[in-house]
């Protein structure tokens, strides 16, 4: 059963790593919020430098390895708008 992580990655690196964990057969998430600037809504990122992911056990090592990584945590608790394992 895979766990859910924080992860903290290198700034402005949220998203790429995100793809090299699909790439991996890895469920990663980057939240965002909706932003208001200059009359224009746009997306912006919640939290820069971190992502959420559910790994299994297995995995863990090769997530650990890679190059933007920095710290991975289990998450105790889920942000309400993160998308379940099961999608």
């Amino acid at each position: 059963m895979a766990i859910l992580y924080k992860i903290y990655v290198k700034d402005k690196t949220e998203l790429k790593t995100v793809h090299q964990l699909s790439m991996l057969n890895i469920k990663a998430f980057a939240l965002f919020k909706e932003v208001v600037i200059e009359g224009k809504k746009i997306q912006q990122l919640q939290e820069n430098g971190i992502i959420y992911a559910y790994i299994e056990e297995e995995q863990y090592e090769n997530v650990h390895g890679l190059t933007f990584i920095q710290r991975i945590t289990p998450c105790s608790i889920v942000p309400s708008d993160l998308p379940s394992e099961g999608l």
